[in-house]
């Protein structure tokens, strides 16, 4: 459920190129259910690298979890908002809320001004912390249910990361509008990845050889579950 959220809002972003320069994330639509919300906002943060909120509607109010960067204190953020808002609470990197409709944009306004004049721009430049070097082959689907053990993910307990060296590059298309989808192998090995909102280094893939940062995880596809990395970043090889 929560993939299906996080890729509807992709292609919202992906449509609306400026919204990644917003300081702060706000989306809300009454298709989302209110359980999944924090971790679908946890993944706008992972991608994006700043603050995300995401609101689930119900008849014309909304109940919203947030999820936030080193350098902002979602809560403080929010407390200055208080005006907009029917209830809230959490702490420095996680709050929940409760909305009426009519008051998101203001709030999301309000917000992404106070993000704005809060924390040093220099925090959302994104840091990539490798935790193992590995070889594609290395890759299964037993690994990847070993690391679905130390799931939930979040801010404080980020997916983990891999890094594998000199990878080749097939058959690089667009999806989604401005995802990047793309087969990495090595040694004989390959499986389809897909790099979010990176649609604009297309050109740059092919026939390219490359160092990848990545979560391996699983893609369920007609019922059949089949490998697939999310790219997390990219290293070109010249």
């Amino acid at each position: 459920m929560e993939r299906k959220i996080l890729a509807e809002i992709l292609d919202i972003i992906g449509k609306n190129p400026e919204m990644e320069k917003q300081n702060v994330l706000v989306f809300a639509s009454e298709k989302w259910h209110p359980g999944v919300v924090g971790i679908v906002a946890s993944r706008l943060v992972e991608l994006y690298n700043r603050p995300a909120l995401v609101i689930s509607l119900n008849q014309g109010t909304g109940k919203g979890s947030g999820r936030s960067v080193s350098g902002f204190n979602l809560y403080q953020g929010i407390l200055q908002c208080a005006d907009f808002l029917l209830s809230y609470g959490g702490h420095y990197h996680a709050v929940g809320i409760t909305i009426a409709e009519h008051n998101i944009a203001k709030f999301s306004s309000q917000l992404n001004d106070i993000a704005a004049n809060s924390f040093d721009n220099r925090e959302t430049i994104a840091q990539t912390t490798i935790d193992s070097l590995c070889r594609i082959s290395d890759i299964s689907l037993e690994l990847i249910h070993q690391i679905e053990m130390l799931a939930p993910f979040g801010s404080h307990n980020p997916e983990p990361l891999l890094y594998a060296r000199d990878v080749s590059i097939n058959a690089p298309v667009v999806v989604g509008g401005n995802h990047l989808k793309m087969y990495v192998k090595s040694n004989g090995v390959s499986f389809e990845s897909i790099w979010f909102n990176m649609a604009r280094h297309l050109p740059e893939m092919f026939d390219a050889n490359l160092d990848i940062v990545f979560t391996p995880q699983i893609n369920n596809w007609n019922g059949t579950p089949e490998i697939q990395l999310k790219i997390k970043d990219i290293n070109i090889n010249h």
